[in-house]
């Protein structure tokens, strides 16, 4: 029996056919990642704009009979914080060869019918799945123009926070930038100085963003390090989950609401720890409208070649780095 392979044509007529539900799978697959860290995810194809307020506080005065008045400027300050999309785009070039047909029926449990093959929806998803994956890797350390590959696509969060402490905005003045003793590997078995230095980080962050709910993105090393502490502490009783953590730092750091500690291969290694509320870090991945999300081309003289093309806008934005609500 000869062997099938998949037709181009059937690829080309797939991408068409299918380009709705291929629209939405950049945000669905966003999604565990978006749910894990607590991000924000908006499609936006233009700079998107967060107007900031910040009113001075300690107005209050006594009533004696003579007015001290201040001027607007004085008491309303606005800062803007902005989404610059980029665009970003994977050119691949492939064999039909290497997508022989498979002996697949039924697909999410239904049967396949018809002469279309299965497999094609499957080979553009994974053109799909491929760019968000380098999405994902990306959004934490990304920095525009920085090179030809994922990281130089767009500014990723760390970038922007290294932006906004260049300019000032994130500084010990401001309180939002918060000096952490050193976290490394316990040296013995009654050594939690790891634990410690993160609880004094911990209360050192400003009491308003201590009150309500407090999310940490941290190293998974870091994390680690704090954990193998908290393990000495408990004189390993075995209750070292991430949650008998969160609870006892919470109770030890005063946190008024949940804390949540994030981390994963993405956030990466070094000792940046950053403090926020939840969805305080926005995402987008923004599809071109009007056009194919994967384009499948044949241009070339082996006619067993194929391209696929797919590009979005992306973009990530620190929503508000005010004291109240974000620190690192």
């Amino acid at each position: 029996m000869a062997t099938k392979l998949i037709n181009i044509e059937n690829l080309q007529r797939t991408a068409a056919e299918y380009d709705a539900q291929l629209h939405e799978l950049p945000g669905l697959m966003l999604e565990p990642f978006a749910e894990r860290m607590h991000l924000t995810l908006i499609e936006a194809d233009r700079e998107q704009r967060r107007v900031n307020v910040r009113r001075k506080g300690g107005l209050l005065k006594p009533y004696t009979g003579a007015v001290t008045q201040l001027e607007e400027l004085e008491a309303l300050r606005v800062e803007e914080s902005i989404l610059r999309p980029r665009l970003g785009y994977i050119a691949l070039v492939d064999n039909v060869w290497n997508y022989q047909e498979k002996m697949l029926t039924m697909r999410g449990g239904r049967l396949v019918e018809g002469s279309q093959h299965p497999y094609e929806y499957e080979v553009l998803r994974s053109v799909v799945q491929t760019f968000i994956e380098d999405v994902t890797l990306s959004l934490p350390h990304a920095k525009f123009g920085s090179g030809a590959g994922p990281l130089g696509v767009f500014d990723g969060y760390n970038t922007i926070i290294d932006s906004l402490i260049t300019e000032g905005k994130i500084s010990k003045k401001a309180s939002n930038l918060v000096e952490c003793d050193k976290i490394e590997a316990p040296a013995g078995p009654d050594d939690t100085k790891a634990l410690d230095a993160f609880v004094g980080w911990l209360r050192k962050l400003s009491p308003a963003l201590r009150a309500k709910e407090v999310d940490v993105i941290i190293p998974q090393e870091i994390l680690q390090h704090v954990m193998d502490a908290f393990e000495r502490r408990r004189h390993f009783t075995g209750e070292t989950t991430v949650e008998a953590l969160e609870a006892y730092l919470r109770v030890k750091a005063s946190i008024g609401g949940t804390l949540s500690l994030l981390t994963g291969p993405e956030v990466g290694t070094g000792d940046r720890l950053i403090a926020l509320r939840r969805g305080n870090i926005t995402v987008s991945v923004c599809p071109s409208e009007g056009s194919q999300l994967v384009q499948v081309r044949s241009m070339w003289v082996d006619p067993n070649l194929v391209g696929f093309w797919i590009q979005a806008l992306i973009g990530t934005r620190i929503d508000d780095w005010h004291s109240k609500v974000f620190a690192t």
